[in-house]
Parts: C-alpha cells; sequence; structure tokens
C-alpha cells in the first residue's frame, strides 16, 4: 500500500516525544583516523562580491538611479547577476575605467551580452534573477548605475552580485566551533589562489555585517595578531561577533583589495551558523557501575545550566597497558536524557564489558564532549577524564540496548516491512514516481519544512511506526539521505531490522553540505546541518559501521549549468545543488556518479529523482 497521508506526519510529531536512544559503539580505528573527532572549521571560498541596490524616492514620485562601484580585477568574462522582486524592470548603465559606457536591459542587453531570466525562488523566495554575461576589455573599478524603470510606492531594492574576473579567491571560515554567547565567536579571511599567493595579492579592507536577532552590525577585520588571526601582516585577517550576539547568525564578510597589477578586486563570502547559549558543562569525573556480566553503565558527570534536555554525548575509551602505554579500547556516544544523581547530573554511557578484555590498568575517557543534538554545537570538552567504579551492580536496568545494532525481538506472527520513500529538505511534496517501485512501500510525506537531522530521523522513526512497520529500508532525496543515516545510527527503529538489500540509499545528499545552505533567502530558510560546518560537525559523530550501511548516488547537469545563479556558489560539477565532491560519505558505498540530472524542477535538466533506470535499481536492491 501507498501511504501518503498528511495525518501520518502529524501522528509521527506525537509519537517521537520518547524514542529509545542507542548507545552507539565504534572501534578505535574510527577515531583514530581522525573521522570521529571534532573537526577543523570549514573553509569557504569566494570569487564574487555581493553590492547592495537601495533606492531612493525622487522629486517625480519615482526613485532615483542607485550608483554603485564594482572592482574588475582582469579583463575577461564579467557577470553580473540583478536579484530583486522587479529585477526584471532593472537597467544597468556601466562605466568602464577607460570612458566606455554600455546598457544592459532585459529588453535589448546589446551586442556580445547574454541575458538569462528566471524566478529565484528556491534560493531567494519573492525575488528575479537576470543574470548579465558579458567581455570586459579593461580592469579597473567600473561605475554602475542601476535604474528601476518603473515607479511603484515600494522602492525595488535588492542585491548585484559581480564573479569576479580574476583567479583570486577569498578564503574565510570560523575561527572556532565554540559557538557559545559567552565565548567570543570570530571568522578569519585571506587572499587564496595561486594567483594570489605568487603575485602577493593583498586586502586594503575587510569587514563583517552581522545579522541576528537584535539587527544589524558592522564589525571590522584586523590583521595585528589579536584576533585569532596568525601573525601581524601575515595576510590573515580575523574579528569576532559582538558581545552578546546569539540565535541565528549570517555573516557577509566583504573584503576589499589589490592584484599584482594594481587592479582593484572585491570578494564577499556569505556564512550562517547558530551561536547558542550555554547549558552544559563537563565536571570532569566519570563512575562505572557494572550491571551484568555485559555492562558497565558510565556515569559522567555534567552541570546543567539551562533545564535537563536531551544532549549528545560522546567519548573515546582508553586503557594502560602492562608497560604503562595506552591503549585505545572504543568510542562511545550517545543522545542522552541527563539524569538526576546526587552529585548533580550525569549523561549515561554503555560500555560493553568484552571491549575491557585483558585490560587490567586505569581506565579514563578522551576527547570527551557534550553537544546541542539539533545543531551538534559543543557546549564543552575535556581531554582527559578519569573513569573511577562504583558499586558492582547497579538498583535498575540499564537505560537502552548496549550492542551495536541491538538484537532484534521477537517477530509479530504477521510482520509488516515496506520500502520507505523519503524526500529532503523544504520538499513541496511527493517526489518520487509511485510506478517506479514496487509494493510494499509507503512515502513519508512533510512538505515544505525545514528540520535538522534529528528532527527528521525521528519523524521517519515514527512515521514507520505509526505506518505498523515493523522493518523498513529507505530510498531517500537530499536531506532524507541524512535523516535516515542519523536515525540508523541514534535510535532504535525498523531499519535496524531490514533485511534482503540495501538498508539506505540515497540520491543527491549533500552528506559534506552545500555551500547553498547558508544564503539568507535560502527557500524554507537557513538550515545548519546542510551547510558545510553544520554538515562536518554532524559526520564527526557517524561511525562506520553506519556508514557501511548507506549506497549513495551523486548527479550533475550535461554540460549546461542546473541553475544560472546557484552555478556562480558551486563548484562543477554540480546538480544545482550539491557539489559531486561534497555529495561524498567516506565508509559509506559509491554507487557512481550521473549527469544529465539536476536537483530538482525547474532546472536546465529533469529532477534526480525521476531517473528511472536508477529508481528500478534502487527498488529491487532495496532491504524491507
Amino acid at each position: 500500500m501507498l501511504l501518503t497521508h498528511l495525518a501520518l506526519a502529524a501522528l509521527a510529531l506525537q509519537s517521537a516525544q520518547a524514542p529509545r536512544a542507542r548507545n552507539v559503539v565504534a572501534p578505535p580505528e574510527d577515531f583514530l583516523s581522525g573521522r570521529l573527532r571534532l573537526p577543523e572549521p570549514v573553509v569557504t571560498r569566494a570569487r564574487g562580491a555581493w553590492r547592495d541596490v537601495l533606492f531612493r524616492a525622487d522629486e517625480r514620485g519615482g526613485f532615483a538611479p542607485c550608483e554603485l562601484a564594482i572592482a574588475v580585477e582582469a579583463p575577461g568574462q564579467l557577470a553580473l547577476v540583478a536579484l530583486s522582486p522587479a529585477a526584471t524592470r532593472w537597467s544597468l548603465e556601466l562605466s568602464g575605467p577607460d570612458g566606455s559606457r554600455r546598457w544592459l536591459t532585459t529588453d535589448v542587453p546589446g551586442a556580445g551580452v547574454e541575458v538569462r531570466v528566471e524566478e529565484a525562488s528556491s534560493v531567494f523566495p519573492g525575488c528575479e534573477a537576470v543574470r548579465y554575461d558579458l567581455d570586459v576589455l579593461h580592469a579597473g573599478t567600473w561605475g554602475v548605475r542601476v535604474h528601476a524603470a518603473a515607479p511603484g510606492t515600494t522602492a525595488p531594492d535588492g542585491l548585484l552580485y559581480v564573479h569576479g574576473t580574476g583567479a583570486t579567491l577569498l578564503e574565510s571560515r570560523l575561527s572556532s566551533y565554540e559557538l557559545l554567547a559567552d565565548r567570543p565567536v570570530g571568522l578569519v579571511a585571506r587572499l587564496a589562489g595561486e594567483a594570489a599567493v605568487a603575485s602577493g595579492a593583498t586586502i586594503e579592507l575587510a569587514e563583517m555585517h552581522v545579522a541576528s536577532e537584535r539587527g544589524s552590525e558592522r564589525v571590522p577585520l584586523f590583521d595585528d595578531g589579536q584576533h585569532a588571526d596568525g601573525e601581524p601582516g601575515d595576510g590573515l585577517f580575523g574579528g569576532a561577533l559582538p558581545p552578546g550576539v546569539s540565535g541565528a547568525v549570517s555573516v557577509r564578510l566583504d573584503v576589499l583589495g589589490r592584484a599584482a597589477s594594481g587592479a582593484p578586486l572585491a570578494r564577499t563570502a556569505l556564512h550562517a551558523f547558530p551561536v547558542l547559549e550555554p547549558r552544559a558543562v563537563l565536571r570532569g569525573d566519570a563512575r562505572g557501575t557494572r550491571w551484568d556480566e555485559r555492562v558497565l553503565a558510565i556515569e559522567l558527570g555534567v552541570e546543567m545550566l539551562v533545564g535537563a534536555s536531551k544532549l549528545q554525548v560522546a567519548a573515546e575509551v582508553w586503557a594502560s597497558a602492562a608497560d604503562g602505554s595506552w591503549v585505545p579500547l572504543c568510542w562511545l556516544s550517545r543522545m542522552a536524557e541527563p539524569r538526576a544523581a546526587v552529585s548533580g547530573h550525569v549523561l549515561e554511557l554503555a560500555l560493553p564489558l568484552d571491549r575491557l578484555a585483558g585490560v587490567r590498568g586505569p581506565i579514563e575517557l578522551r576527547h570527551v564532549r557534550v553537544q546541542d543534538p539539533d545543531t551538534h554545537v559543543p557546549f564543552d570538552a575535556l581531554e582527559r577524564v578519569p573513569l573511577g567504579f562504583g558499586p558492582s551492580r547497579r538498583t535498575g536496568p540499564p537505560e537502552s540496548a548496549t550492542s551495536i545494532p541491538p538484537p532484534a525481538p521477537l517477530r509479530p506472527s504477521q510482520p509488516l516491512g515496506a520500502l520507505m520513500l523519503v524526500h529532503g529538505y523544504c520538499s513541496g511534496g511527493s517526489i518520487w514516481p509511485g510506478p517506479d517501485f514496487s509494493q510494499p512501500k509507503v512515502e513519508f510525506l512533510d512538505p515544505s519544512q525545514n528540520r535538522t537531522n534529528d528532527e527528521f530521523a525521528l519523524l521517519l522513526k515514527a512515521f514507520g511506526e505509526a505506518s505498523g512497520l515493523y522493518t523498513f529500508g529507505v530510498v531517500a532525496h537530499s536531506q532524507g539521505g541524512m535523516a535516515a543515516l542519523h536515525l540508523l545510527t541514534f535510535y532504535e527503529s525498523g531499519l535496524d531490522r531490514a533485511a534482503g538489500g540495501r538498508v539506505i540509499q540515497s540520491v543527491a545528499t549533500p552528506y559534506q553540505g552545500t555551500p547553498l545552505a547558508s544564503l539568507g533567502g535560502f527557500a524554507c530558510g537557513v538550515n545548519f546541518d546542510l551547510t558545510p560546518d553544520g554538515a562536518a560537525l554532524w559526520l564527526a559523530g557517524i561511525p562506520d559501521w553506519a556508514r557501511a550501511e548507506v549506497h549513495y548516488w551523486t548527479t550533475a547537469d550535461d554540460g549546461s549549468a542546473c541553475n544560472f545563479l546557484t552555478d556562480l556558489f558551486l563548484a562543477d560539477p554540480n546538480d544545482g545543488t550539491v557539489e559531486r565532491f561534497r555529495g561524498q560519505l567516506p565508509g559509506g558505498n559509491n554507487q557512481g556518479h550521473r549527469t544529465g540530472w539536476c536537483h530538482t524542477t525547474g532546472m536546465s535538466d529533469p529532477p534526480n529523482y525521476t531517473d528511472s533506470s536508477r529508481n528500478a535499481e534502487m527498488d529491487a536492491q532495496a532491504a524491507r
């Protein structure tokens, strides 16, 4: 049967309140390789610059032209994108440094100019996008006068994106992932690329435009060695957000500088991330209590600053050998509810006792961290915590299963298994062609929503339960693949009992994020899990045994960009949303890359989820 009734999603939300969390165990190789340790912030690379286009009323009841200056680093192909609810009614008057003048309009673009127009609703809701591609013969500062063709009561304000003609890149990143309101949160930036390094391109001005719940603020960046920027004068600039900024934060980082030729250059990087209020602090103590012949319950001391809500906790377990050296045993993790204890609160992990075979010396936890379960931002981390021991047996049962995957319960007399079809972020509704998949199947629907991976995973779990499924495999598009992998890793569900084929199959899933997720107007809003930074933090909690259950595909256009706007922010090849290299899942099963397919509707090639040949393969190979 095909279940698509939206009431099932509502039922899933109700039943997702008390999920059975899994005690995640991984071998030492997973963290010694670095995969399960907190990553360094991801570097963003930008070749273009954003300029605000703001109109003011004139005495005739219309709007006076907006005067701008843009930097052209080198002669060559220049792309200008007008972005506004009224972008098709703009006309651009360009004045070159050689005195030449050019007019750009959608009606009469001029010789040698390519014009493309489309709605930008998937990226900037309510906006039109007009892209002009033209050759410029002279580097230098160009003047741009933007005219609003038709008067109106509302100013047709917007943005102008200038895609650089030179090879110089702006590299920027967060200074750390300690994204907490009581600590300095900063960004650093430098010019990069072979041309920049070899020629000595320089930054003359760098500043951040910080947008948060309290408004917009400007913050300068410095190369003085005092702003997490390395050594004074080394070309790395740094700056911190204003004190007290919290919540959802968007940063536009603007840089002006000079190429070695003396020509001006301008670059803009966009970052979106949360700044959280501190919620938990590790006390530095841990106690192990043997439950039975299989399990050692570890109680990790934590001070709760705000309430006692769910946290993501992880730690490496090490033991001292007879020769005094330390030996890695395993990695533990869990989505845990803090439990009140005599000394405050504890977070509980479960260590299988077979991991301690032959251990005689002290045991300690290393790289201990406690994180927000939705953004995976660390609230606190400690390098080492000694493990003490309490009573030989606990007085109550452990909170959840300890083997990975957990032992399957007895099958009911008439078990129901199915293939679950899952869409991605902000999907408008049903996407998978029904005839491509055989029964039994169900289709998860949660249209036009922005969910974290944890929220999304719990909805999948509860939907499976509401559908009466004892077991299910998943075919997922985009973020749906991340949600299914998150569910398999952290919670017990019908995925654990899926048999007869591939447990999770995904198409165009941004396992390493997409730069588009940082754009302020992106579809249903910013989703930190889908940004390169958020995806890196999330992926650092996914062990190899879970990744090995994923079979995935990437896709790209057939040579003509899937979307002329998003293509300017993505590395080739891409499908208009996800770059091929960011669609890789290290430790997963790469099923290949197919061209001639885009991410969703309204692009130059068909949506990749309508590929009938791949759908037939996924249907035949799926576990149910």
